[in-house]
């Protein structure tokens, strides 16, 4: 039942919106960052081991790929009716974020230093650029959505498969609908004066 969930318990608190759950994937950015400004470095690092690089860049694109895996289907069992233990509860919320983290920066270091192959071709195409000049004023105002949704319901909602679906397909198009709007009329006349201003 969806409305038994009350968004302002104290799990939600301590577990979804503590800054402390957010620091292992914002220290894998700095970390991300680093290596992105030496990528140069590294990159000449790699090309000196020979035939041992291939093994390596195989190795961790495995192990990103395996961490992407784990952290978003660790859960399915217990998703399906499982029970979950306490220690593994804590052990998943614990290192999901982490893992998720890890994965998506692999691909990003990978991508950027040339190793990043037929997903790089994918991820560098055209075809992002719109929605990537949007991509921040949708994780704005996604949350706004969202609460007003819940927020909003007049009844019970009992979850299936077609119809979480359904939501989750019109949620994302309204979100990202206005988030066009938004970025048309709030964003793109700012970034057009300050290119005015700075002569950039």
């Amino acid at each position: 039942m969806f409305n038994d969930f009350n968004f302002y318990s104290s799990w939600p608190n301590k577990l979804y919106f503590a800054n402390y759950c957010r620091f292992p994937t914002y220290g894998i950015g700095l970390l991300l960052g680093l290596a992105a400004y030496d990528k140069d470095w590294i990159k000449e690092k790699l090309e000196a081991l020979g035939l041992k690089k291939v093994v390596l860049i195989n190795t961790v694109w495995a192990l990103g790929f395996a961490m992407g895996i784990v952290s978003l289907y660790g859960v399915t069992f217990y998703a399906q009716g499982g029970t979950m233990g306490l220690w593994a509860a804590a052990f998943y919320n614990a290192t999901f974020r982490l893992l998720w983290g890890i994965f998506v920066a692999i691909v990003i270091f990978l991508c950027i230093t040339g190793y990043g192959g037929v997903l790089n071709d994918i991820l560098a195409c055209d075809f992002w650029t719109p929605l990537a000049r949007v991509n921040y004023t949708t994780y704005i105002i996604h949350f706004v959505l969202l609460e007003m949704y819940i927020q909003t319901l007049e009844q019970d909602f009992h979850f299936s498969t077609i119809s979480y679906t359904l939501i989750c397909c019109g949620l994302l198009m309204s979100i990202n609908f206005l988030s066009v709007i938004c970025s048309c009329f709030l964003e793109a006349p700012f970034l057009a004066l300050e290119k005015l201003l700075f002569a950039r």
